[in-house]
């Protein structure tokens, strides 16, 4: 977020992901807190706009992209079809710096 030179009023969000964490209750039990390293918690209200702000940096290497709420889809031409793999590393590496995981489907 600081890379994208947002205006003052939106450092909240910020520190929203600096102390987010995790309770669940069932009936009169309780778990303890887990902590949420990540940069995105999906179900959140902020989950879109989060992803929205982290996914601003990911950019294709061979294809064309389309990011929608907490997806991005992959769109690689057949005669680019051999960059696939690559395209697909690339990809990879970026979820691993911004602490996501990927959870491929191919159609």
């Amino acid at each position: 977020m600081e890379c994208l030179q947002l205006p003052d009023h939106i450092h909240w969000l910020g520190r929203y992901f600096e102390s987010c964490g995790h309770v669940t209750q069932l009936r009169d039990i309780i778990s303890t807190i887990a902590f949420i390293d990540a940069s995105i918690v999906q179900g959140s209200d902020v989950g879109p706009s989060s992803y929205v702000i982290v996914a601003s940096d990911l950019r294709p290497r061979h294809s064309e992209m389309m990011k929608y709420t907490d997806n991005t889809y992959v769109l690689v031409r057949s005669a680019m079809v051999h960059t696939v793999t690559d395209e697909f590393n690339n990809i990879q590496s970026w979820a691993a710096k911004n602490n996501l995981k990927i959870h491929p489907q191919q159609n």
